[in-house]
């Protein structure tokens, strides 16, 4: 486990796409760069985590109140659809007036519609519960690339012992907020069935024009 995590190390540079940017150029982003693991995650190699009771929120750092973590697998990351976090930087950010807090996260240099942020929770969920999502997204340059909020939220995960990675859409939103931009999620959702468990589970984000950032 060890060697594992000392394997997780920062990028010595970020993407040109995403140093370009003048949010990082001015000094507004500072962006966590994470390095793919080169293998296929299995969340129990980095310890059991015992399911919170009901009502506690399972997310790391929901509100990105806390500083952005090195791991792609204990932390907040824009990799999507696939295990490479390299499809997108993510970053905390204090500007854009955030609907809760003082932080909010952002996901920019996208490679593509599919890279959005997200985060590994198959270690806190259990199979066949309903859970609730509740939380709040924008479109920062939606001017300018003339993009609608075309977001979806989306589950991908691996049941332990089987070969053949799943998905699940778990909501849509297509609606622009004049709430200073800000569109509000809240969905109940049921976890698939899995007698023994999930391999690894991420929730994520995806759906906007690659040139849109989104928080």
């Amino acid at each position: 486990m060890t060697a594992i995590n000392n394997a997780l190390v920062q990028s010595a540079a970020i993407p040109a796409n995403a140093a370009r940017h003048p949010l990082v150029k001015n000094g507004h982003l500072q962006p966590v760069m994470l390095q793919p693991l080169f293998k296929e995650i299995d969340e129990l190699d980095y310890g059991v985590y015992r399911p919170p009771m009901s009502g506690i929120n399972i997310l790391t750092n929901p509100g990105f109140e806390q500083p952005l973590v090195n791991d792609p697998v204990k932390g907040w990351s824009c990799q999507g659809e696939t295990d490479d976090p390299r499809g997108g930087v993510i970053a905390r950010y204090t500007r854009q007036q955030p609907k809760e807090g003082q932080y909010s996260g952002i996901c920019l240099a996208r490679l593509s519609e599919w890279a959005g942020p997200g985060q590994y929770i198959g270690s806190r969920v259990l199979p066949g519960r309903v859970y609730k999502f509740i939380g709040w997204t924008k479109l920062l340059d939606r001017k300018r690339t003339g993009d609608v909020h075309s977001l979806e939220l989306w589950v991908r995960f691996k049941k332990r012992g089987e070969k053949a990675q799943k998905s699940k859409r778990l909501a849509r939103r297509t609606k622009y907020s004049q709430d200073y931009g800000w569109v509000r999620w809240n969905t109940a959702f049921e976890m698939p069935a899995a007698n023994a468990g999930f391999q690894y589970m991420f929730i994520y984000f995806k759906g906007p024009n690659l040139q849109s950032m989104f928080c």
